[in-house]
């Protein structure tokens, strides 16, 4: 059965007892996109969604339980003892965001909504030949094995090198089991259009094009060996062919969705493009909470209210944050969808969480070049306009 997401209660839980615990166990019973049983937000992560299907806004509101409660002491006595028992709480900050759409309009591909789904149109019935060869590298495997002193030495002179799987190793495998293990990935990954057979599997391997890099004693098996290292090497295998079947799906649905490409122009009120705001998610858990993690957080608070509440220095200029060790970038960019762009030293800053997404180091690094050469770049450089859409 389906759960509700919200609930309204009075005078519920007044008492000691099993019945608040029993409540805030029910949770949400999600059924998901195809019946996956998981959150969107989960989905888009996992790319287990069509790109021509998009995400309502406002999901994660359903998608989580909301109780509200009337003479509900309970509430703040389940809080304090979610604290006694050290389990994580969560602090939201929001930053409002502005878009910076141009006059001229901004084109960007997008799969028709004319055109049929992918795993409706078209039916994969072969993994493809076209894909590069595949290597798995099992370097570490070995790193495993001569950090044991009873094998040290033994597999040190053996050179790492391209190896293939040899038929007689094969013909040791369960390929019952390595093609039900495959069925659960392809159904995991939602790759519902795709169909391949158990012989399939045996002729990529002894197609000889993918191969694993390793010394050739891991792929291998001697008269002297434990039967235990056939399930290792079937492993290595499954890792294999999971790829070659992501490689083979990504390149039939790459090649599908060039043939039915729209353009279309970004709109202000498209929140996949333009989201409303930004939500800061500060871990505010006894466990990892500091002094200093405090100051940084009310500082924080206080930065985005004096300079995008009550001014608008924010979205005007470039602002660097620092307290202690941490460091907050907000880069007020006008050639981009919206501002401010975050960045935040991932290193440090590991109790904190931004959405949208954060620049990563390298986007960072990109736009303070890019904004070098926009202030001082050669004149004898011709171009019209240089506008920045973040993939």
């Amino acid at each position: 059965s389906f759960r509700v997401s919200s609930m309204g209660l009075l005078n519920v839980g007044k008492s000691k007892g099993t019945q608040i615990i029993q409540l805030f166990g029910r949770g949400i019973r999600l059924k998901g996109y195809n019946n996956s049983l998981k959150r969107g937000y989960i989905l888009k992560l996992e790319n287990l969604i069509p790109d021509e299907i998009d995400l309502p806004n406002h999901l994660n509101i359903l998608e989580s339980l909301n109780i509200f409660g009337l003479n509900a002491d309970y509430m703040s006595i389940f809080r304090n003892n979610l604290k006694e028992n050290d389990v994580e709480e969560y602090e939201k900050i929001i930053l409002k965001i502005k878009p910076t759409i141009p006059d001229t309009a901004l084109y960007i591909p997008k799969i028709s909504k004319k055109s049929v789904a992918f795993y409706n149109d078209i039916q994969i019935t072969s993994l493809n030949q076209k894909i590069p060869p595949i290597m798995i590298d099992l370097s570490s495997k070995v790193e495993k094995l001569e950090s044991k002193s009873d094998v040290l030495g033994l597999v040190q002179d053996i050179p790492f090198e391209e190896n293939f799987l040899v038929e007689e190793v094969m013909e040791l495998l369960n390929f019952d089991n390595i093609y039900l293990d495959l069925l659960k990935y392809k159904e995991i990954k939602n790759y519902q259009n795709l169909y391949f057979t158990k012989k399939d599997l045996i002729n990529k391997l002894k197609s000889n094009k993918h191969a694993f890099f390793c010394t050739k004693d891991i792929i291998t098996i001697n008269k002297n060996e434990e039967l235990s290292k056939i399930e290792k090497i079937e492993q290595y295998v499954i890792q294999l062919l999971k790829t070659i079947i992501d490689k083979s799906y990504r390149y039939e649905k790459f090649h599908w969705q060039t043939k039915h490409l729209d353009y279309i122009t970004v709109s202000q009120e498209d929140e996949i493009f333009i989201p409303k705001e930004y939500v800061f998610i500060v871990n505010s858990s006894p466990r990892l909470l500091s002094l200093k993690i405090t100051e940084f957080t009310d500082k924080l608070k206080a930065l985005i209210r004096d300079k995008s509440e009550i001014g608008d220095d924010i979205y005007e200029k470039n602002q660097i944050f620092k307290y202690n060790e941490y460091i907050v970038e907000f880069f007020a960019l006008k050639i981009h969808l919206f501002k401010p762009l975050i960045y935040k030293s991932k290193s440090k800053l590991n109790f904190i969480r931004f959405s949208p997404e954060n620049l990563v180091k390298s986007e960072r690094n990109f736009i303070k070049l890019l904004e070098n050469f926009l202030k001082n770049y050669d004149t004898t450089i011709e171009f019209d306009e240089i506008y920045l859409l973040r993939n």
